[in-house]
């Protein structure tokens, strides 16, 4: 399972839940991913922000 997500230029371990990657074609679950917390992500909005602007 990857465990980690990249925010802001760093792998970091996700701080929410995982979801799962499945198949389109089969429905099978191949695999788990993780998912950012809110924070993170209101991190990963706020760089992006600011990386815009420059």
């Amino acid at each position: 399972m990857q465990n980690k997500v990249l925010n802001t230029g760093a792998r970091v371990v996700g701080g929410g839940g995982t979801l799962p990657a499945v198949n389109p074609l089969t429905g099978e679950a191949m695999a788990s991913i993780a998912e950012a917390s809110p924070d993170q992500i209101e991190a990963a909005i706020v760089a992006a922000h600011e990386t815009s602007r420059t």
